[in-house]
């Protein structure tokens, strides 16, 4: 049930910067896609490296927090 509620509030925030917390750590970067199963991010880059996607499965957020646009 749960899962559903956040699925559905993922889905009004696309393009926000998010930082989304799992047992391993977190990640941080722009929300790009959700899905029943994954929520997808770019992460931040720095410098000259690339920007990776990362496909993240819905059941191991633990919390996400959103970033304020400035």
């Amino acid at each position: 049930m749960f899962e559903n509620t956040l699925i559905a509030e993922l889905a009004t925030r696309f393009g926000s910067q998010v930082e989304i917390a799992l047992q391993s750590g977190s990640v941080t970067g722009t929300l790009i896609n959700v899905s029943e199963s994954f929520v997808s991010i770019v992460e931040d880059s720095s410098g000259y490296a690339p920007a990776t996607a990362k496909f993240i499965p819905v059941g191991s957020i633990i919390a996400i927090e959103f970033f304020k646009k400035i």
